[in-house]
């Protein structure tokens, strides 16, 4: 399996520290501590792997799943994990369809994944996501928030950033959905809302019911 995303993989961190400082990784490692000692975790669309260290700080899982699509990606975050980590992950290449077994996980993490794909393949997404989760766990999302009020500087970063990754990386989105509404649909109530970077960025903790 092959995606847009292996040909900036060895740049990808770089690029979002070059754009957004530590706001990007701010706004995940500040719902970590959804994450309790012995939980079973999924993350999908992880990307190069930090997020995994960041989770170990806070937290002793019993289980890591690591699903994602891009072949380089997951070389990345195996090899950073295996030089830098004892812990013991489980690295799926694959997406949302290898998401097979139900009420497994405590923690669903999708940190800035959602943003790729259009409402369709956002709804089967989300479905294979809580059909994972154990009643009472808790998906941990984090991604860009442009609305209506947003600022115009807002817009036109997403803008260039939309064209930049489907330039790229085949990117099938063109513009964010508003999650909330796919979500609780889902029967995923939100327990926890964060903005940050003055609303361009939102962290939100959803507990299955």
């Amino acid at each position: 399996m092959k995606t847009g995303f292996d040909s900036i993989a060895w740049c990808y961190d770089f690029l979002s520290r070059l754009v957004f400082g530590k706001r990007i990784k701010n706004s995940q490692v500040i719902l970590l501590d959804h994450i309790k000692e012995h939980d079973s975790v999924l993350i999908i669309g992880g990307g190069t792997g930090w997020i995994i260290h960041e989770i170990l700080k806070v937290s002793s899982p019993v289980q890591i799943d690591y699903i994602e699509s891009s072949v380089q990606m997951l070389t990345k975050a195996r090899t950073i994990v295996l030089e830098q980590s004892t812990a013991q992950v489980n690295f799926i290449l694959g997406d949302e369809s290898f998401i097979i077994e139900k009420d497994k996980y405590d923690i669903v993490i999708a940190f800035y994944f959602f943003d790729l794909f259009k409402k369709e393949r956002l709804n089967a997404i989300v479905a294979s996501m809580n059909k994972a989760l154990k009643q009472g766990g808790y998906l941990l999302y984090a991604d860009f928030n442009v609305h209506a009020t947003s600022p115009w500087f807002h817009k036109v970063l997403l803008k260039v950033m939309y064209v930049f990754f489907r330039y790229l990386c085949a990117v099938e989105a063109q513009s964010l959905i508003v999650m909330n509404t796919i979500l609780t649909k889902h029967s995923l109530v939100c327990r926890k809302s964060i903005p940050s970077s003055n609303g361009f960025m939102v962290s939100e903790a959803y507990q299955k019911q």
